[in-house]
């Protein structure tokens, strides 16, 4: 899986610096746009939309919500078009001081959440998507 997140820049983006500001602080906030996954299954991905909550927790940022997005995917045993609404929730942990666990704040308090909401999106992808249960295949 090969994916440029130039294309993609900024729209999966937060600016946290007011939520640092007020410990224990929190706020809604909703991000749209398009996201790229590439896998054999899928033909085209809708606009992504990530309806979040993010919550200043001790010097870091939680952000936890659910993102959703519809797929055109191809039935495994068929390869018939599937309309697929796709819907997973994320957690994600961001500070000032990063390490392998948590993704750094900008220094302009911002978090791109791209990769993040990304990663989510191709663990809820079918590994092998059915237009039906009795579906009998190519013949």
């Amino acid at each position: 899986m090969i994916e440029t997140t130039a294309q993609y820049d900024r729209q999966f983006t937060v600016n946290v610096s007011d939520l640092l500001q007020h410990p224990g602080a929190r706020r809604r906030a909703t991000l749209s746009g398009a996201l790229g996954l590439e896998f054999d299954q899928i033909d085209d991905v809708g606009p992504v939309q990530a309806d979040l909550e993010i919550q200043e927790a001790g010097g870091s940022v939680l952000v936890r919500g659910e993102v959703t997005a519809s797929l055109r995917l191809r039935c495994y045993r068929c390869l018939g078009v599937i309309v697929a609404d796709l819907s997973t929730f994320m957690v994600e942990l961001s500070g000032e001081d990063a390490n392998e666990d948590v993704r750094r704040i900008g220094p302009d308090g911002s978090i791109d959440l791209h990769d993040a909401i990304h990663d989510e999106m191709c663990l809820a992808v079918p590994l092998a998507p059915l237009c039906s249960d009795a579906c009998p295949g190519l013949c």
